[in-house]
């Protein structure tokens, strides 16, 4: 799917370092992108300061980019990219380790999904520990293979799948207590 003639526009304003076309640029694909960066980040704070720098690099390497996929791909790889990159930096004190191996769990996790909110998801996500939440996010909505995680995080590919069924346990565990406190409420009106 090739850029839209706006986008073409912005982008060639952007290579001129035209303020105005940055903005549009940015304001355009703000939105969707938070949500990306909102999925590695532990905090608002957090996936806002990805977004600015994930823009700022965009901003300064847009010389780089190749118009043979949108210019909205190429974006939300840098912010993927740039999140990762600020994970990484703090390795010390979140290790993606994991020593818990759930091989049974059922997998019908995505009916229970339909039933909440994005915004309540969202912050499901952001709650699991770091090396489950990236490896979530890298895996079933990046939509990375686990060997391509191994390569990217520097972890083996059974720490990769490990992660993934620790992330799927706890978000399932979490759905159950919402679902659990749901019906509480309920049941006391």
């Amino acid at each position: 799917m090739p850029n839209s003639i706006e986008d073409e526009r912005l982008i060639k304003g952007c290579l001129k370092n035209d303020r105005a076309s940055q903005f549009a640029l940015y304001k355009k694909y703000a939105g969707q992108l938070m949500l990306v960066a909102a999925r590695y980040a532990n905090h608002q704070e957090d996936a806002e300061d990805i977004l600015q720098e994930a823009f700022i690099k965009a901003y300064d390497k847009l010389d780089s980019y190749q118009s043979d996929s949108p210019i909205f791909h190429w974006l939300k790889k840098i912010v993927v990219n740039t999140a990762l990159n600020k994970i990484r930096a703090n390795y010390h004190m979140y290790p993606l380790v994991d020593d818990h191996q759930d091989k049974d769990q059922p997998s019908g996790m995505t009916n229970a999904i339909e039933h909440f909110y994005f915004e309540d998801l969202v912050k499901m996500i952001q709650s699991l520990p770091e090396g489950c939440r990236l490896v979530f996010n890298l895996y079933t909505i990046e939509g990375y293979t686990h060997v391509e995680i191994a390569k990217k995080l520097k972890i083996s590919t059974g720490t990769s799948k490990s992660q993934l069924n620790r992330a799927k346990a706890l978000l399932r565990e979490m759905i159950r207590e919402s679902e659990r406190d749901s019906y509480e409420a309920y049941r006391q009106k």
